[in-house]
């Protein structure tokens, strides 16, 4: 795992995504382009390859960001939110996956997303 992920809060933000249906917060995976199929699997902090980006959240205000590229070359954004009383408060959680960077840049994110990351288009 990188080291950069192994902080509490980042194991919480990751934890769903290997475990669906464990959390009681709503729980999203997308493909960054809905007209194709692509994997949209789950996957662990253990399955990330190369982080592109990241930004630590706020409880209760902004949520924990980070995007990458997986293992199994698949790319990966991830937006997990954090309740004011800790992480099974039902913050929102999403996870949006592409084939890649740039497909994920452009499609994958939001405006505020990709400004708090330092994405440019």
């Amino acid at each position: 795992m990188l080291d950069e992920l192994g902080t509490y809060d980042w194991e919480q933000a990751f934890g769903y995504t290997g475990r669906q249906g464990e959390w009681w917060g709503d729980i999203q995976v997308r493909s960054a382009l809905p007209s194709l199929s692509l994997n949209l699997s789950s996957f662990t902090r253990e399955d990330v390859a190369e982080i592109a980006g990241m930004s630590e959240g706020e409880k209760d205000y902004t949520s924990w960001l980070v995007y990458g590229r997986l293992k199994d070359d698949r790319w990966f954004f991830l937006s997990a939110g954090c309740g004011f009383t800790g992480w099974e408060a039902g913050g929102v959680r999403v996870v949006t996956i592409a084939r890649s960077r740039e497909e994920l840049e452009r499609f994958g994110m939001g405006d505020g997303d990709r400004e708090r990351l330092g994405v440019s288009l």
